[in-house]
């Protein structure tokens, strides 16, 4: 029996419970973009970012071009 393994995709956060530790962040969608934050403000503004990425996403991979277009 084989088994496929999916990619990871979603929002990844590690806060551990004790406050003087650093939270950090991972988001991956299935467009391909990626991103990584640590510390408590950046990992906030990485979830809101995330957050509204996945409404407008399409799914279809950034391209060079799709990526020069909205910039």
């Amino acid at each position: 029996m084989s088994q496929i393994i999916e990619p990871f995709v979603g929002l990844h956060v590690i806060a551990p419970p004790d406050w003087r530790a650093i939270p950090s962040a991972t988001a991956v969608c299935r467009c391909g973009r990626s991103r990584h934050a640590r510390g408590r403000e950046r990992v906030r503004v990485l979830i809101e970012a995330y957050t509204a990425h996945r409404e407008t996403c399409t799914g279809q991979p950034e391209t060079p071009e799709t990526t020069r277009s909205a910039a």
